[in-house]
């Protein structure tokens, strides 16, 4: 996949709007659980973070096909060159990166809560079940 691919799939998956896809197991005599993780905000949140991952898909691009075929590594100057373009580029991709890490980390968060939950005690017990059924 390319990243420009795989951002739009994020936007999809994790922005994604209206109700969540069944995800029945094909035998339904087996025990199931299932999870979605979504991210609910304002349509103009997600545009702005479409075209922030776009704009990375750009950069990663003009690397590729840019700025690595005018590199001579054997020419100190294309090195720092390339190594400020580099850095710059950091700075544009990085607060992209630390939300897909903070989105990632939640998950990995929430999933582990839920893990601890159905293996405690109260998951299965009546009076779980009690308390439920009276809220």
């Amino acid at each position: 996949h390319t990243l420009g691919r795989l951002a739009d799939t994020y936007l999809r998956t994790l922005h994604a709007k209206g109700e969540v896809p069944d995800a029945a197991p094909e035998d339904p005599s087996q025990i199931h659980i299932s999870t979605t993780f979504r991210i609910e905000c304002e349509e103009k949140t997600t545009a702005d973070r479409k075209k922030a991952l776009s704009a990375v898909a750009q950069e990663r691009n003009s690397l590729i096909h840019k700025m690595l075929m005018k590199f001579d590594p054997n020419d100190f100057s294309s090195c720092q060159e390339l190594a400020e373009k580099l850095d710059a580029q950091f700075e544009l991709i990085k607060p992209q990166h630390q939300e897909l890490i903070a989105d990632y980390q939640t998950y990995k968060d929430l999933i582990q809560e839920f893990s601890r939950h159905v293996q405690s005690d109260e998951f299965l017990s009546d009076d779980y079940a009690v308390a439920e059924s009276e809220t």
